[in-house]
């Protein structure tokens, strides 16, 4: 064990170091401190050794008063690390990644249970003294997930209507809850005896898989009002995949219709961000997996091809490509989109009316 980790587990622990006159009570004198470490490394270390290892671990240790009358203690309750079961580097590693990406991914009382494991692994960073740890210790800074690619704020979920959601879904308990749908006029729906069949996390919006009495549906999770879990058996769906489930349903859609042959001319971007056509996202990321591309002849230009299903999402991902993309077929959404290009263009004519 390293000379810091010796210290952790020595020092006595202060939970409030602002309250100076316990911390001073609680905390150790450097003299103690060195006998004890003295002790348990059956040699005698240089007593600036130990000091500058106290002064390399800020985030655990602290003092009050200076010289002869300085008293030492930990802000950081470390007892996991005197585990004989040390934890190795590449879990540390793992398990701070986990906690960066899980947040709704796991049950909220298993992410509770977690948290010692958190601490643990990051004092396993922080304390290391190895390459792999410091090598761990900055992998955080080196990746970040970005959930979509719109500038949006996403709403907050109460933690509580989490907890609940999440125990009914784990223990496989019915649930009630109190929902506020999106409408004209607020009003609170009432759903009872739910039985909860999974979460899908759709790029920033969480939503709740319920099996009702009437139907299967999907519930975001931020417009439940409360949510009180049932010590009732949930009601069993034989066979239930909520992989198979979405795909099948094309949740992920939102509101799709009946397969079409779907035809785009894609043209470069003009303007301040001018880019050509085969630079467009689509000869990249495809709509379908046989999507066919076909050039024109000065390569200035390109018709796209795929097989796809119309819906809200796809319309607000071709909207949102501006003038680049050109519907040619189905003529349904070609003249769909030209009356809603009008429209703006009308509104953009008429002036700024504030």
């Amino acid at each position: 064990m390293t000379i810091q980790n010796h210290l952790l587990a020595i020092l006595p622990y202060v939970d409030d170091p602002e309250d100076k006159q316990r911390a001073a009570a609680i905390g150790l004198p450097f003299g103690d401190i060195y006998a004890q470490i003295c002790a348990r490394l059956n040699e005698n270390p240089p007593q600036r050794s130990v000091r500058r290892a106290m002064s390399e671990m800020p985030d655990y240790v602290d003092h009050v008063g200076h010289t002869r009358g300085a008293r030492w203690f930990k802000v950081r309750d470390t007892g996991m690390l005197r585990s004989e079961e040390r934890m190795q580097t590449n879990t540390a590693i793992a398990l701070r990644a986990l906690r960066r990406v899980a947040t709704y991914q796991l049950p909220d009382v298993v992410f509770a249970e977690l948290e010692q494991k958190f601490a643990q692994a990051q004092a396993t960073l922080d304390l290391g003294r190895d390459d792999r740890a410091r090598q761990g210790k900055s992998w955080e800074a080196k990746f970040m997930k970005i959930d979509g690619t719109q500038p949006l704020v996403f709403p907050s979920i109460d933690p509580a209507i989490y907890r609940s959601i999440t125990d009914a879904l784990l223990r496989d308990r019915r649930l009630d809850i109190r929902y506020e749908p999106n409408k004209p006029v607020p009003e609170i729906a009432e759903y009872r005896k739910l039985s909860p069949l999974g979460l899908l996390d759709l790029t920033g919006l969480l939503y709740l898989i319920v099996h009702a009495p009437d139907k299967t549906r999907m519930l975001r999770v931020d417009r439940m009002r409360a949510a009180t879990v049932r010590e009732q058996a949930a009601q069993a769906i034989p066979g239930f995949n909520l992989e198979a489930y979405v795909r099948q349903s094309h949740l992920a859609e939102y509101m799709p219709e009946p397969e079409v042959e779907l035809k785009l001319r894609i043209h470069p971007r003009e303007g301040k961000y001018a880019r050509t056509a085969a630079q467009h996202i689509l000869t990249s990321i495809k709509l379908d997996a046989n999507q066919q591309i076909r050039w024109d002849g000065g390569r200035r230009t390109f018709v796209l091809t795929a097989r796809v299903r119309p819906s809200v999402s796809l319309r607000n991902f071709l909207h949102s490509q501006s003038d680049t993309i050109e519907v040619l077929a189905p003529a349904s959404m070609r003249a769909e989109f030209a009356k809603r290009l009008r429209r703006m263009a009308d509104r953009y004519a008429s002036g700024c009316s504030d």
